[in-house]
């Protein structure tokens, strides 16, 4: 059986393509999770006026294909608003159910693996340290640490205009509705 398989193709000149293995997902209910705390941001990089920009004329193209869900085609005609964030996630940290403005490309530079949940679905989505995944934003997900080590993230977030906030946390009640759907405990904004 083949490993599911997101591709993601960035257009500027010629075209570079990646594919980016995923673990198969598995039912949130199946991996019952209770969070304890909270990522820590450790570092938020955008210029000195808000989002950076590209300087020469670039467009870009996902397409993504995330494992249990359609192939979806992303178009960015003006991807230069760019911002950049690290995180950690000690054992226990979750996100809270959130959106981002844009897409969002997640690399999981150290520690355990990461579980990416999509309040659509509720499918726990791991991704391992060395791996590569694109929240295609804007549609709410939680990712949490059930493991024994600290996660280190960079998130590459996309579309970002000046003044935006790189993710919004749904409101409590929205919270705790997707918490009983998905069958978890994620941590309130």
């Amino acid at each position: 059986m083949r490993a599911p398989t997101s591709a993601l193709t960035l257009a500027t000149v010629g075209a570079v393509t990646f594919s980016l293995l995923s673990v198969p997902p598995v039912a949130a209910g199946d991996n019952a999770f209770h969070a304890t705390g909270r990522p820590e941001v450790t570092n938020a990089l955008v210029g000195p006026d808000g989002p950076t920009r590209f300087t020469d004329r670039v467009k870009m193209r996902f397409h993504v294909k995330i494992a249990g869900a359609r192939a979806k085609v992303l178009r960015l005609g003006r991807p230069g608003r760019i911002a950049t964030a690290t995180f950690e996630l000690t054992p226990g940290d979750s996100f809270p159910w959130h959106v981002h403005p844009g897409p969002v490309m997640v690399s999981v530079v150290g520690g355990g693996t990461l579980s990416y949940v999509r309040g659509r679905d509720c499918v726990v989505r791991p991704y391992e340290a060395g791996t590569v995944f694109l929240e295609p934003g804007p549609e709410l997900h939680t990712a949490f640490n059930q493991g024994a080590e600290t996660i280190t993230l960079v998130g590459t977030f996309f579309d970002v205009a000046r003044g935006d906030a790189l993710s919004t946390p749904a409101d409590t009640s929205k919270q705790l509705r997707l918490d009983a759907k998905c069958g978890i405990t994620t941590v309130l904004p």
